[in-house]
C-alpha cells in the first residue's frame, strides 16, 4: 500500500485477518485458529470498489481543479509521476454504518468502523478493506451514467446504502468500461499495464503445426484470453497461463482440459510472469531483444523445438515478445469422453461448434478455439478472486488443524465451480487439499447417493464426470435427496468427516452443500456446519431472486436454529462437546453468485442429464482402452457372487424378503463394506443374509445385476472394480440409482433386451408425471361444512 498525503484522521481499530494465523512479511505465526468470540465481526462484505481505487491510487488533478484518471493507454508516459501516483494511494474511506449519519459528520470518516487488513500472500498484494456491519451484502453492480449503489437487506426489509463522493472517491463512471463490461484496472506492480485482456488475437499466424500430427504450438501476448470448445492436454513452454484458478507454468507435465457442450466453455488466460513485469523495458513495437528474460525464453524455444523444422523456429521466435506465452497443444485421448459421447443425446458434447460462430481455427487435435467470447463461457468474476485469496492466504498461515470452509446457497448458485475453483487456487500453493462432497444430488467425483471424502492432488479442469477418482472414504446414502431418510445423511456426513479428521487433519478441506434452502433442508446444513465446524464459510446469493437465498448463515444463527438431529437450538454433537468444544464461531463471507451475472441461461442437460453422465463416465472403466467399438453393457464378463457371502439391502423402501431378488435383479447396486454385527442370519445357510436399516458404512464403488441364478444361488455382477477389491465386498445395497436410461434404450444390441424391448399395457406400466404446477380444485367452505 502507499502512504496518503493526506492528513491523517484516528485509524480504526485492526479486526484479526481472515486466517488467524497469517504471514507477515514472509515470517511465519506460530499461532492457531481458534473459536472467535460471538461479539468480534463475523461477515465479511466484499467492496471492490475499494480494492480496484486502492490500486489504482487517488485521481489526477488538472489545472482547475478537475480530476483525471489514468487507466491503460492514457497515461502520460512520465514514469516518474506514475510513480509518484502509486506511492501516494489513499485508502477508500469506510462506508457508514447501518446507523444513519449525523448532518454534521456528512464526508467524514467514521471513528467506530473497523478495517479488515488481508494478509500479505505470495501472489498479490492485499490492500485494507472495509469490515462492514450489515447482515447481508450483494456486491454492487457496475452502471454506466448513474451512480453505484449497494443493496443492504437487514431484517428482510431492503435498505439503499448510497456512498457520498468525497475528495479520494471516484464514480464508477470515471471507470473505463472495456467491451466485456470489465474495468481495465491498473494492477500493482505492473508499472501501469493495462490488463483489457484480448480475445480476438488467437489468429492463424500464431498457430504453429509440429511434424507430430497431434501437436500445435500456439504464441500469446499478455495479457490475452482464449476459450476453447473440446479436449486436450496443454503444456507451457515459456510463460504462465491461468485455467480456473490454477496456474500452469514452464516445465511441468501436460494437464489435461475438457471444455464440453454440457458446462460453460474453459477460459485461458495468460498471467504476468513476475521476471517479466521487473524488467519489463518495450520499445514502440513491443519487442525488448537484448534482456535477459526474453534471452531465456528464447532459450526455452529453440530447446523445445530442436527435433523440428528451422521454419518453425523462425516462426514462432518471430511471433515472440518479451511478455509471449507459449502453448503446446496435444490431442487428448479419453474413453471416458469417447463413451459418454457414443450414446444419445450426448453425441455433441465435444463436437465443433457451427462456423459462423467461431473462427476459421478448428484444430484437427480435437480443440476449437473460439474467435469470441461465447455467452456460456466460465469466466471468474471478483468475487470469487476475492474468496480464492482469503482462501489461500488462511492455507499458507494455518498448518494445525488445516483450514475448513464451507460453500453454502441455493440451488443453481454455482457452489460446485466455486469449489474447483477453491481446489485449484489451493494446488498453486500446496500439495494437498481433501473435499467432502455433502451434496448427494450432484457429486463432484463420483455417482450420485454418496458422501464422499476425496484427496486431490491434480487440478480439477473439467466437469465433474471428466475427473472421477477413487474416495479416500465415501458412504453410500441410497437417494439424490436427503428427506427419504435425514437421519442416516447426517449419520454418514459424521462418519466420513470422522475419517478426515483421523486421516488429514493437517489438511485443508472444502465442503459442498446441498442447495435445499427451506425446511428440512436448512436444518441439515445446521447439521451439518455443526459438525465440520469451519472456519469459513462461503454463501451464494441471487440478486435476482430472493427466495433462492439462504439467510445470512452467522455464527449466532447456527447456534440459534435448531437442526434435524439436534432438535433443540444451541446445542452440539456429542463428540464436541466431550473435546471441550462447547463455542460454535466461523467468519462468514456473502457474494453474489456468478451464475445470476454471467451464465443465467438454461442449459441442454439437465441435472438428471448430469448424473446420468456421471453413471455412463463410471461405467466406461469396464470398455478396454485401445478397443475400437465400445460393446454393449451385457456383453462384458461378469463376476460371480455366492449368496451366502454377501448380505443384501434395499434402502428407502419397505420391500418383503421373498421379493427383494426380484428389486436387485437389473439394478445398479452399491458394493459395500458393512459390520458383520448388522447382519440378520438367514434361515437357510445357502440364502443371502439381511439388514435391518440402511448401514452406515465404507462404499467401495459400484456395479451391476445382471443376473440371478436361483439354481447355482449366485448373482452375476458386472463391475469395473478388481476381483481383489470386490473381495472386500460383504453387502449389496439398492438405492434409488439407476442404470441411464440412455444406455438401455439407445445401446445397440442384435437381440431383445429384458424390461426394455417389451411393453405392455396395464396399471403401473407406466411413470406417474409429476403436476406440480396443476392447482388442486377449491371448494367452498359451506360445501365443505355439509360433507
Amino acid at each position: 500500500m502507499g502512504r496518503s498525503r493526506q492528513k491523517k484522521k484516528k485509524a480504526p481499530e485492526a479486526v484479526a485477518p481472515l486466517a488467524h494465523n497469517t504471514r507477515s512479511h514472509g515470517k511465519q505465526s506460530s499461532q492457531e485458529i481458534a473459536p472467535r468470540k460471538s461479539s468480534e465481526m463475523e461477515i465479511v462484505t466484499v467492496d471492490f470498489k475499494s480494492r480496484l481505487l486502492s490500486k489504482l491510487g487517488p485521481p489526477k488533478k488538472e489545472r482547475g481543479g478537475k480530476r483525471k484518471m489514468a487507466i491503460g493507454n492514457q497515461s502520460s508516459g512520465d514514469d516518474s509521476k506514475s510513480k509518484s501516483a502509486k506511492k501516494d494511494a489513499s485508502l477508500l474511506s469506510p462506508a457508514p454504518k447501518e446507523s444513519k449519519e449525523p448532518e454534521g459528520r456528512k464526508g467524514e470518516e467514521s471513528d467506530n468502523l473497523e478495517t479488515l487488513t488481508m494478509p500479505k500472500s505470495k501472489r498479490d498484494k492485499w490492500l485494507s478493506l472495509p469490515l462492514n456491519s450489515p447482515d447481508r451484502f450483494t456486491s454492487p453492480k457496475r452502471s454506466r451514467g448513474r451512480d453505484r449503489k449497494s443493496e443492504i437487506s437487514v431484517g428482510g426489509n431492503l435498505d439503499t446504502a448510497k456512498r457520498k463522493e468525497d475528495e479520494d472517491i471516484r464514480t464508477a463512471d470515471e471507470f473505463d468500461i472495456g467491451t466485456h463490461g470489465k474495468i481495465n484496472a491498473v494492477r500493482e506492480g505492473e508499472k501501469g499495464e493495462s490488463l483489457a485482456y484480448n480475445v480476438k488475437g488467437v489468429h492463424q499466424e500464431s498457430m504453429f503445426s509440429l511434424k507430430d500430427p497431434n501437436s500445435v504450438l500456439i504464441t500469446l501476448n499478455h495479457p490475452q484470453e482464449f476459450c476453447f470448445k473440446g479436449k486436450c492436454e496443454i503444456s507451457v513452454v515459456v510463460g504462465e497461463v491461468m485455467v480456473l484458478g490454477f496456474k500452469i507454468k514452464p516445465g511441468a507435465a501436460p494437464y489435461r482440459m475438457y471444455s464440453p457442450d454440457s458446462s460453460s466453455l474453459l477460459l485461458v488466460k495468460t498471467a504476468g510472469d513476475r521476471e517479466n513485469i521487473d524488467v519489463i523495458n518495450k520499445t514502440s513495437i513491443g519487442v525488448y531483444k537484448d534482456s535477459d528474460a526474453l534471452k531465456k525464453r528464447t532459450a526455452a524455444v529453440k530447446n523445445f523445438l530442436k527435433n523440428e523444422d528451422s521454419e518453425i523456429l523462425t516462426g514462432v521466435l518471430h511471433e515472440m515478445t518479451q511478455q509471449s506465452v507459449v502453448l503446446h497443444f496435444k490431442q487428448l485421448d479419453s474413453l471416458c469422453c469417447d463413451y459418454v459421447s457414443s450414446i444419445s443425446p450426448f453425441q455433441n458434447l465435444f463436437s465443433p461448434m457451427p462456423q459462423s460462430t467461431t473462427s476459421d481455427i478448428n484444430l484437427d487435435i480435437g480443440v476449437q478455439i473460439i474467435h469470441d467470447r461465447p455467452p456460456a463461457v466460465l469466466e471468474i468474476t471478483e468475487n470469487y478472486e476475492y474468496v480464492s485469496e482469503m482462501w489461500c492466504s488462511a492455507i499458507e498461515g494455518c498448518h494445525d488443524p488445516g483450514p475448513v470452509v464451507v460453500l453454502c446457497g441455493g440451488k443453481n448458485m454455482g457452489k460446485s465451480t466455486l469449489g474447483r475453483y477453491l481446489v485449484n487456487s489451493a494446488l498453486n500453493c500446496c500439495k494437498e487439499v481433501c473435499y467432502l462432497e455433502c451434496d448427494i444430488g450432484q457429486s463432484e467425483f463420483s455417482l450420485q447417493g454418496c458422501v464422499t471424502l476425496n484427496s486431490v492432488t491434480e487440478p480439477l479442469l473439467g466437469p465433474p464426470f471428466t475427473h472421477q477418482q477413487e474416495p479416500v472414504c465415501s458412504t453410500f446414502v441410497g437417494c439424490a435427496s436427503p428427506a427419504e431418510d435425514p437421519n442416516h445423511y447426517v449419520n454418514c456426513v459424521k462418519y466420513v468427516f470422522n475419517q478426515y479428521k483421523s486421516q488429514f487433519s493437517t489438511t485443508p478441506l472444502i465442503v459442498n452443500t446441498m442447495g435445499w434452502n427451506k425446511g428440512l433442508g436448512l436444518n441439515l446444513l445446521v447439521d451439518v456446519l455443526r459438525t465440520v465446524r469451519p472456519h469459513f464459510v462461503v454463501q451464494l446469493d441471487s440478486a435476482k431472486t430472493q427466495s433462492k437465498n439462504l439467510p445470512p448463515v452467522t455464527s449466532n444463527f447456527v447456534q440459534a436454529t435448531q437442526g434435524w438431529t439436534d432438535m433443540e437450538a444451541g446445542t452440539l454433537p456429542d463428540e464436541e462437546v466431550d473435546d471441550g468444544l462447547t463455542e460454535y464461531s466461523h467468519k462468514l463471507t456473502i457474494i453474489e453468485s456468478a451464475n445470476e451475472t454471467q451464465l443465467d441461461r438454461k442449459g441442454r442437460y439437465s441435472a438428471p442429464d448430469t448424473r446420468a453422465m456421471a453413471t455412463i463416465a463410471y461405467l466406461s472403466r469396464l470398455h478396454v482402452p485401445s478397443s475400437e467399438h465400445f460393446v454393449p453393457i451385457n456383453a462384458h464378463q461378469p463376476f460371480m457372487v455366492s449368496w451366502r457371502s454377501v448380505a443384501v439391502h434395499v434402502s428407502g423402501s419397505m420391500v418383503p424378503p421373498s421379493q427383494v431378488m426380484h428389486a436387485l435383479n437389473g439394478s445398479l447396486v452399491a458394493l459395500c463394506m458393512v459390520d458383520q454385527t448388522l447382519m440378520l442370519p438367514p434361515s437357510d445357510p445357502e440364502l443371502p443374509r439381511f439388514l435391518t436399516s440402511t448401514p452406515v458404512c465404507q462404499c467401495l464403488g459400484f456395479g451391476i445385476i445382471r443376473g440371478i441364478d436361483p439354481v447355482k444361488k449366485v448373482f452375476y455382477i458386472i463391475t469395473p472394480l478388481s476381483s481383489a477389491v470386490l473381495e472386500k465386498v460383504n453387502c449389496l445395497v439398492k438405492g434409488s440409482l439407476d442404470i441411464p436410461h440412455q444406455m438401455l434404450l439407445k445401446q445397440k444390441c442384435p437381440g431383445p433386451l429384458p424390461y426394455v424391448d417389451s411393453p405392455r399395457d396395464g396399471l403401473g406400466a407406466g411413470s406417474v408425471k409429476p403436476r406440480q404446477y396443476l392447482q388442486r380444485k377449491k371448494y367452498s367452505k359451506s360445501l365443505l361444512d355439509n360433507l
